[in-house]
């Protein structure tokens, strides 16, 4: 469910895009309540240059560069990781994300494991509770479809369980993801007009398409939330 909140009582100025949730699993959650702001916990969308940096992503490959429509904001890019996530070894994995995000309450992101053939639905939901306080609303959703790569594994275990399975560790991951996100996010001050590097790529961008959800520059005006 997603309410919409405007301090001015003004009507929704856009709509959220209609999820087709047949053959996909129930999302699982996870949530998280800490001292932020909801533009800086958007922006990773865009945020290519930390994805190496902080995460440990490798050969990060923009695919489309970001590029905005109204209120939506898309980007597309590839990352290969391996090594550890949330202490576990992980085999190394080739992952395409297509990121649509509606708003700053909202952020879609479709997932394709190019290395198993598994596709996987991320949902990023912050809200703004006031007093500089965001609650964050990971989802994942996992698709009903054999492995491409390993169709052999889906057949022995079946399609439910693997997307499940899959569903859980991708969400293990993200939540992994947003706690090392999250040691940033709690000691940052947000700047309206930030001053940007060369290697700071479409922010610049990202940050012209988030003032029209913001009023005299500084508080958000409206957005959808998403719980």
């Amino acid at each position: 469910m997603f309410v919409w909140y405007d301090p001015a009582g003004e009507p929704p100025t856009f709509d959220l895009p209609e999820i087709d949730l047949d053959g996909w699993t129930a999302p699982s959650w996870r949530t998280a309540t800490f001292a932020g702001h909801p533009i800086e916990t958007t922006e990773n969308s865009v945020d290519i240059g930390h994805l190496g940096f902080l995460h440990g992503y490798d050969d990060v490959t923009e695919l489309e560069p970001a590029h905005a429509d109204g209120a939506c904001l898309r980007a597309r890019y590839q990352m290969t990781r391996g090594g550890r996530s949330s202490g576990l070894r992980l085999p190394t994995m080739r992952t395409e994300f297509d990121v649509s995000v509606h708003g700053l309450g909202c952020s879609l992101v479709d997932l394709h494991v190019l290395t198993l053939g598994a596709r996987q639905r991320l949902y990023v939901l912050p809200t703004p509770l006031g007093g500089g306080l965001v609650t964050l609303r990971l989802g994942v959703a996992g698709r009903l479809a054999p492995l491409e790569a390993a169709p052999g594994l889906a057949k022995r275990l079946g399609v439910p369980l693997v997307a499940r399975a899959l569903r859980e560790f991708t969400l293990l991951g993200l939540y992994f993801d947003v706690a090392q996100d999250r040691r940033i996010w709690v000691t940052k001050r947000h700047v309206p007009h930030p001053v940007l590097a060369e290697g700071d790529g479409p922010i610049g961008l990202y940050r012209r398409w988030a003032s029209q959800f913001m009023v005299d520059g500084a508080a958000l005006r409206s957005e959808p939330t998403g719980s």
